[in-house]
């Protein structure tokens, strides 16, 4: 479910806003090193966040699931998007966005396209060169068995 926490909202300033505009305004996360940024929105059937950090540098995985934790919830499905040339807006070098429609839940790829479930990647790196071949090889006979059975049905 999507929300905000009010104390982290930017309340002065030119991006000062109140709780009387719900789920939108400006938030500020501090990090060790560094603050997030978020520019938030929740209307046209479109849940947004606009994320920026204080140090000038791109957001990273990290941040960006830190900030997907502050305003959705563990099993809410988020995305960034790239969306097709034409259609890119860039205003900010340095800038991502997450964003979750409210008119349809998101598809998902199944999850042996994704990787293993119960295998970190802690554990992936203590596996030899060829165990993780191995592993892969199995993930790819497993797919290719289930897109065949998909077809045959």
């Amino acid at each position: 479910m999507f929300q905000v926490n009010n104390k982290r909202r930017i309340r002065s300033g030119h991006a000062g806003s109140d709780n009387s505009v719900g789920n939108n305004g400006a938030f500020l996360f501090n990090r060790i090193k560094y603050k997030l940024r978020a520019i938030v929105s929740d209307g046209e059937g479109w849940e947004h966040v606009s994320i920026t950090r204080s140090d000038s540098k791109m957001p990273t995985w990290k941040d960006m699931c830190y900030m997907k934790a502050q305003f959705w919830g563990d099993e809410d499905v988020v995305m960034q998007l790239h969306p097709a040339k034409s259609e890119w807006i860039s205003n900010h070098d340095k800038c991502l966005h997450l964003w979750r429609p409210t008119f349809v839940d998101l598809p998902l790829p199944p999850s042996e396209m994704v990787g293993v479930l119960g295998i970190s990647s802690q554990d992936v790196n203590k596996l030899s060169h060829e165990e993780r071949c191995n592993l892969l090889d199995d993930i790819n006979r497993d797919h290719s068995n289930n897109l065949i059975n998909e077809v045959e049905k």
